[in-house]
């Protein structure tokens, strides 16, 4: 009897037809709304486009401190050249016992460039910044400014030039703690780089550059001023390693606690 039962069973199993794989129930509402469209997609990709490197961030140890900076910008704004930059430099105690931070500098920025104006002007710019130390009483220090800067680039030679100037206006400063900021700031920096020196002679990506500051309101008081170099060098053979960085500095306003101070610094570390 049972044979009979199965034997009679076998069409009716044969005419179930199996379930699709990729059968899927209808969505709820509900889990239909959790769901991101494209044009939300493309804005969240463009607004985590939107952060830079700004400046050198580096970590770099030597004599008298260890030195350390950290730079980005930000563009608030989607599809226009107008920034938010921030700088924050910090010098560093390492070698005391309980390791404090000499002075910090904090570096807010904000700003409009236009880029790829012509072949060879790389962009020009022009802002408001606030630097100040963030300290009170004696040890307070600040300034404010406006700036316009240009950056112009060039190759010569199978190496690749930059050369970046700033001139600015200080507006405000702390009367009261650093009265005499503009006799070591002047009212201009320039800055020249050149990438490209050893790649004929090592697989490696080196960048050597120069910033020089004039001291005295007018820029005239060059013993006032600093002059700042250093050199950076990547070994491709290493793959993403970080740059090895040497910086020296000669001058005034290294630092903003003793910027009527000259600092005569040397330091190596890495370039982040």
């Amino acid at each position: 009897m049972n044979v009979l039962v199965r034997m009679a069973l076998i069409p009716a199993l044969l005419s179930v037809q199996p379930l699709k794989a990729d059968a899927q129930d209808p969505k709820t509402p509900a889990e239909e709304s959790w769901e991101v469209s494209p044009e939300l997609i493309r804005e969240e990709k463009m607004e985590d486009s939107n952060f830079y490197r700004y400046k050198d961030n580096y970590i770099l140890t030597g004599n008298p401190n260890t030195k350390v900076q950290l730079s980005l910008k930000l563009r608030p704004i989607l599809g226009e050249n107008f920034y938010f930059g921030y700088t924050q430099q910090m010098f560093w105690k390492l070698s005391n016992k309980s390791k404090p931070f000499q002075d910090i500098s904090f570096n807010p920025e904000i700003f409009y460039e236009w880029v790829k104006l012509h072949k060879n002007l790389r962009s020009v710019s022009f802002g408001i910044e606030h630097k100040s130390n963030g300290k009170d009483g004696l040890e307070s220090r600040s300034l404010d400014r406006f700036f316009v800067e240009s950056g112009v680039e060039f190759g010569w030679m199978g190496n690749q030039f930059r050369w970046d100037t700033r001139g600015f206006w200080i507006y405000d400063i702390d009367w009261q703690t650093n009265n005499e900021i503009k006799q070591y700031t002047g009212f201009w920096y320039t800055r020249f780089a050149v990438d490209g020196l050893l790649d004929q002679l090592i697989p490696t990506k080196a960048e050597l550059y120069v910033q020089f500051n004039p001291g005295g309101e007018s820029g005239t008081k060059i013993s006032y001023g600093s002059l700042e170099s250093g050199l950076k060098i990547r070994a491709r053979l290493f793959g993403s390693l970080p740059y090895l960085m040497l910086q020296y500095y000669h001058g005034y306003m290294e630092s903003l606690l003793d910027y009527n101070k000259p600092a005569h610094s040397y330091r190596v570390g890495f370039l982040l």
